[in-house]
């Protein structure tokens, strides 16, 4: 019995799935090898003289250009000519001797892959990530310590909008007495106006029982530039006018600052899966107590599975003016474990 309701149900189901398999076939490459192998899969970028693919049968790996004759995909990739500037870009094949032959803004050519420094996925409107780590420092013998600090990181781009937030809460102990309660929270906005500059808002927040901090808030309005800005490294500054409120020793102060803050993490040539990161801000007061904060967070990450990493970090805090009974400066060496999430 021809049922047209039926009839409509069926005709609906095989045109989804055809567009499903149309849609996941327009997404496929090809890497064609010198060896003459072939590798079929999604390709993502080209990045340190590797090829990034992802074939169905496997997770994603790297190929080193040099290993490849020429790569076919339908796929739309940006080619990074400066922080500020980009050029749409696609693989077309085999072109004339054998020779990789590209469009670059509409024009058909001819490259040797080699000559390709960066090649992505054209940037998502939206875009985010997360971390989460636990680090620790155990020590047994004169004196017995034990350091641990949880951090958490998380960013959110919308267009030229960025929001970057974190979380450390870092513990201390010696021979059983606590020496640091320390919690740290940060909000940065950046709008960037005019790519690779920015103007940006933060928000800091600090306590610290053990040395008298009861609560310190930083807020600043920064101009600020990218330095780096790539698939593996990025690297930002900023500077610019703020205010302090804290209550430190039973004294509660407001007061006007300068501040200024670095970030940069990048990834190590040649060396798979490690990268390095540095992180540094300055507060000085320009009104009331006549204090400078530098805190720093610098170490390196290795990725051993597929978003988790190990990590070792190392945290330098200096204060011109600390309270009664505090030392100027703080160290902190950690070994911890960590997962990312995007």
């Amino acid at each position: 019995m021809n049922n047209p309701i039926w009839s409509g149900l069926v005709r609906a189901l095989f045109l989804s799935v055809s567009l499903l398999l149309a849609a996941g076939s327009a997404g496929a490459g090809v890497v064609h090898l010198k060896n003459g192998d072939r590798i079929s899969g999604v390709i993502t970028q080209i990045y340190d003289s590797e090829v990034t693919i992802e074939p169905d049968y496997a997770d994603e790996f790297t190929v080193d250009v040099s290993a490849i004759d020429f790569i076919e995909s339908e796929r739309d990739f940006e080619m990074k000519l400066s922080l500020s500037d980009d050029a749409d870009f696609k693989f077309l094949g085999e072109g004339e001797d054998g020779i990789q032959k590209v469009e670059i803004d509409g024009q058909a050519q001819t490259v040797n892959l080699t000559e390709l420094e960066e090649v992505t996925e054209p940037e998502e409107f939206y875009d985010w990530n997360a971390s989460f780590d636990v680090s620790l420092n155990i020590t047994r013998g004169n004196t017995d310590t034990d350091n641990n600090k949880l951090a958490g990181a998380a960013g959110f781009k919308h267009g030229n909008n960025r929001h970057i937030a974190g979380l450390q809460i870092l513990r201390e102990r010696t021979d059983g007495s606590s020496t640091k309660r320390q919690d740290l929270a940060n909000y940065e906005y950046n709008w960037l106006f005019d790519r690779p500059w920015f103007v940006g808002a933060t928000v800091d927040y600090e306590r610290d029982p053990i040395k008298d901090l009861d609560y310190r808030y930083n807020l600043g309005l920064n101009l600020g530039r990218d330095i780096w800005d790539s698939a593996g490294r990025f690297w930002s500054i900023q500077a610019g006018p703020g205010a302090q409120f804290e209550d430190r020793g039973d004294n509660s102060e407001s007061q006007a600052t300068v501040q200024a803050r670095n970030r940069m993490a990048a990834d190590i040539p040649g060396v798979k899966d490690l990268s390095v990161f540095f992180n540094q801000r300055v507060t000085h007061n320009v009104t009331g107590e006549d204090n400078t904060v530098l805190k720093t967070s610098s170490g390196m990450e290795m990725e051993f599975l597929d978003d988790w990493y190990v990590k070792l970090s190392y945290d330098w805090d200096w204060e011109s003016d600390p309270s009664d009974d505090s030392e100027k400066a703080d160290s902190t060496l950690l070994f911890g474990l960590g997962k990312e999430f995007d």
